[in-house]
């Protein structure tokens, strides 16, 4: 196999992998849900996000003021305070959504000078650049917004709310290794040289040709997605052809 072709399967296993680790967690995990933000994480309000890779991340995040809202009995919220956090999130939700698009259109900036192949790399780190800062912004914007809605409770109140945290832990535990378990029988499968067929395709038409690039674009989409580009045969999807509702 050359070169590319190497370096192309390496990173299609791997995204794959990562595709598949996705899907489980966004199907039970704790950080994944009806309160979460977008298709995967738009309006969970959560906690800072790990660098070590968005798996990692998904996995760890904690929907703080969606959980709040769940259990307001519990935590022993007024009126008041319930009607200020769902304002905070469904205010997050509008901000992270025009953020998102600002991301969206600067990454198809990026792969437009990308595809250029131009010898002055500057065009294209400034836009790097400009794309990081998006997204340091939409974290940033989701940090204060955590902030704002744990002003509001009591210290008995978010001392409460840290515990109901904390209780989750071994659930996403254990949804993290049943997740483990089903990526590596899907591995051994037949599915697998479909799946990657699939994906490699997919991989083209996103990249313009260019199925490195394409992939690269897809690991990133599916971060922010939450899995959502694998289906629940193991098949990649298209993300610009959503599945039919059933």
């Amino acid at each position: 196999m050359k070169p590319h072709g190497l370096r192309t399967g390496v990173l299609a296993l791997g995204l794959l992998t990562a595709g598949a680790a996705l899907a489980q967690g966004s199907m039970g995990g704790y950080g994944q849900g009806p309160g979460m933000m977008g298709p995967g994480m738009m309006h969970g309000m959560t906690g800072s996000m790990p660098m070590n890779g968005p798996s990692e991340a998904l996995g760890r995040e904690r929907p703080l003021l969606s959980l709040a809202l769940q259990n307001r009995a519990e935590l022993g919220l007024s009126e008041e305070q319930t009607k200020t956090l769902r304002e905070l999130v469904e205010g997050f939700g509008q901000e992270s959504d025009r953020r998102l698009r600002d991301i969206e259109n600067a990454e198809r900036e990026l792969a437009g000078l990308l595809k250029q192949q131009p010898e002055d790399p500057a065009p294209a780190e400034a836009k790097v650049r400009a794309v990081e800062k998006l997204r340091a912004d939409l974290r940033l914007a989701r940090l204060r917004t955590i902030a704002g809605g744990r002003s509001l409770l009591t210290p008995e109140q978010r001392s409460k709310l840290d515990q109901l945290a904390a209780r989750s832990s071994p659930s996403a535990q254990h949804h993290g290794m049943r997740g483990m378990e089903e990526m590596h029988r899907f591995m051994s499968s037949e599915r697998m040289p479909q799946a990657m067929a699939s994906m490699m395709t997919m991989a083209e038409r996103m990249g313009g040709g260019d199925p490195m690039l394409g992939m690269v674009r897809m690991m990133e989409m599916m971060s922010m997605m939450g899995g959502g580009m694998i289906g629940g045969d193991g098949m990649m999807r298209d993300p610009q052809r959503p599945e039919a509702p059933r």
